[in-house]
Formats: C-alpha cells, sequence, structure tokens
C-alpha cells in the first residue's frame, strides 16, 4: 500500500509542479499565455484551456497560420487569411466555423503565432476566483499531507519496528552470552 500511496502523492506533486509553471513562467520569456478561465467572456477558445503563443513578424507570418485576435474583451484564434502591413489591416478565419466569412482584424509590425493550446490547466486559475475553488484547492493540499505523512509514518514505524527487533535481538544474544558461567564450554560445565 505504501508503494501506491507514494506514487498517488509524488503524481500529483510533479504534476501539480508542472502546471504551476506552465501557468507562470511563459509570459517572463515574451510568450504570450491566454487563460481562458471566464465562461462569461465569448471565445473560441476551450473553457479551461491555455494558449500558448510567441510574437512573429508580419511579413514572415504564412497565410493560414493560427493568431490570437483581441476583440474586445474577448480574445479567439483565429486563421490569418491576408495581412496588409501597409494599412495595418488583414483578415482572418475562424476555423471552428466551416463556410465563415472573413473577419477584418487589425495587423500591427508582430502578430502573436499560436504555437500550443493546452486543456486543462486553466481550471487552476479559474478554481482561484472563487471561495468554493479555494476550499477544493486546499482540501486537495491537506489530503496530500495526509498521504504524505501516513507514507512517512508508516516508513517510520517500518524503520523503528526493524530497530526494535534488531536491539532485541541484540540483547537476547548478549544475555545469553553473560548467563553462561567462565570456565564453561557451551553452558555446560567439565562434568558430564
Amino acid at each position: 500500500m505504501s508503494k501506491f500511496l507514494k506514487f498517488i502523492v509524488h503524481f500529483v506533486v510533479i504534476c501539480t509542479i508542472l502546471c504551476v509553471v506552465a501557468l507562470a513562467v511563459p509570459p517572463f520569456f515574451g510568450v504570450t499565455t491566454e487563460i481562458r478561465d471566464d465562461s462569461t467572456v465569448k471565445s473560441n477558445l476551450a473553457m479551461g484551456s491555455v494558449t500558448y503563443a510567441i510574437p512573429v513578424k508580419t511579413e514572415e507570418a504564412a497565410l493560414g497560420t493560427p493568431i490570437l485576435v483581441n476583440d474586445e474583451n474577448a480574445v479567439y484564434r483565429y486563421t490569418l487569411a491576408s495581412a496588409d502591413v501597409a494599412n495595418g489591416t488583414g483578415t482572418a478565419m475562424d476555423p471552428t466555423v466551416s463556410q465563415g466569412q472573413p473577419i477584418n482584424v487589425a495587423i500591427g509590425s508582430y502578430l502573436p503565432k499560436i504555437v500550443v493550446t493546452i486543456p486543462f490547466i486553466g481550471y487552476l486559475m479559474a478554481a482561484t476566483k472563487s471561495i468554493e475553488g479555494l476550499i477544493v484547492l486546499g482540501l486537495t493540499v491537506l489530503f496530500l499531507i495526509i498521504l504524505y505523512d501516513k507514507m512517512l509514518l508508516h516508513s517510520f514505524i517500518s524503520l523503528m519496528s526493524w530497530s526494535i527487533s534488531c536491539s532485541v535481538m541484540s540483547a537476547v544474544s548478549e544475555k545469553r552470552i553473560r548467563e553462561v558461567p567462565s570456565g564453561t564450554v557451551g553452558g555446560r560445565t567439565g562434568n558430564a
């Protein structure tokens, strides 16, 4: 049972560390991190997903490149259909609509090119925005501490049990040696 608990604890701790790093570190390296954690905001990004985009020069962006477009407090994933750098305008298509119309977008010298979208990580951020979510996160941490303590307690009990067993065996052996009268061989006197 101890190996199973150890696996669960380590798996959850490693996943948590990876999720926190995935949310916190990329902005320090110039990567746009769009976290979809509010279901009331309109967007074609999946709820709970995190989308990473890097800035690329508009001239180097190929047609069909997935880009992030900010539109009135909402962020959308579109594919670049055309770009006119001189006028600062372009068109993009919504990949979720099969026969959609091109959408006019404002284009600067750089475009946020989507690199990857990771689902479900954004729910961590959504959980921190409500009391219920904070309670669930707190209970999860408490559960991990209890599992970790149980795992350590089991190891500690095993270590103490082994130590006591060794001490008792050593004491019994030492007592047997002390009980043998001097001048005897194997506990017998010379008289048979």
